[in-house]
């Protein structure tokens, strides 16, 4: 996927988090798009993308581990 720096505003990323942090039975907190400010200005170094492990370290969901074991998609499109 690429990335949606330069497509989205602050405030047009946070609805979008806010609506997945209140949908799908979860019930988070509404992001600011200040808070969107701080992590763009923390992370706009960064040119590659983030990796499962990386992020499960720093924000950790417990049985991540067994995902990797779970069965894979077969066939000449996941070859």
């Amino acid at each position: 996927m690429m990335g949606f720096a330069g497509l989205l505003s602050n405030e047009e990323i946070a609805a979008v988090a806010s609506y997945v942090r209140q949908s799908f039975g979860n019930d988070y907190p509404i992001v600011s798009a200040d808070r969107v400010a701080r992590i763009r200005g923390a992370t706009q170094g960064r040119t590659d993308f983030y990796m499962v492990e990386e992020l499960m370290q720093e924000h950790p969901i417990p049985g991540w581990e067994a995902w990797g074991k779970m069965a894979r998609p077969s066939g000449p499109l996941f070859e």
